[in-house]
């Protein structure tokens, strides 16, 4: 039974000398985690399969209205980025600090934006045709009239180099559609 005895408690000393041991050092906490959460949204509607990034290399996608959520972020400043949103959105920042502090707990980062609005104008011909009979464009004024698109009363020159025989001049200096219709006086 001596024997028995003394395994026993050559047992015991292995088993307790390492926690005698660890109880002398100085066990350091983890440090403080928490979560950086946010929704990236576009005139209020949230905004599914953007890519949101940190700076420590973690990223994720938003879903289910535009959420997105990084949990057991250490304590530290982190940056926010988003990436991969439409095309045709704009957003005042497309990055954003976060910080967690030493007492952890949850930091909220939300991205809102615009859609960027363009317009193309159609005439009137157009609209009306894509059937929307409450479009009007203005319709620019017509060129104006040159005096050379309608043809010059017979007779009278419409200035030099005119070839024709109604206005050419005759030895009087006047063409011989203006002599025509005149008599002399004696």
């Amino acid at each position: 039974m001596r024997d028995s005895l003394r395994k026993y408690l050559a047992a015991a000393t292995l088993l307790v000398l390492p926690i005698i041991a660890a109880c002398g050092e100085d066990v350091m906490p983890p440090p403080p985690t928490g979560s950086i959460v946010g929704q990236v949204s576009i005139e209020g509607m949230g905004i599914d399969g953007v890519t949101v990034s940190l700076s420590n290399g973690a990223s994720t996608a938003t879903a289910g209205g535009g959420n997105y959520r990084f949990d057991n972020v250490e304590q530290n400043s982190y940056t926010v980025t988003i990436s991969g949103f439409p095309a045709d959105a704009s957003f005042d920042a497309t990055s954003a600090p976060a910080s967690i502090g030493d007492t952890g707990g949850t930091v909220t980062v939300d991205f809102r934006g615009t859609y960027i609005r363009t317009a193309a104008i159609m005439g009137d011909d157009l609209a009306k045709k894509a059937g929307d009979e409450s479009v009007s464009a203005p319709r620019s004024p017509p060129p104006p009239r040159s005096h050379r698109s309608s043809p010059p009363p017979r007779g009278r020159p419409i200035g030099p180099g005119c070839n024709t025989p109604a206005c050419a001049p005759t030895s009087s200096g006047r063409p011989p559609s203006a002599r025509a219709g005149r008599r002399r006086r004696p």
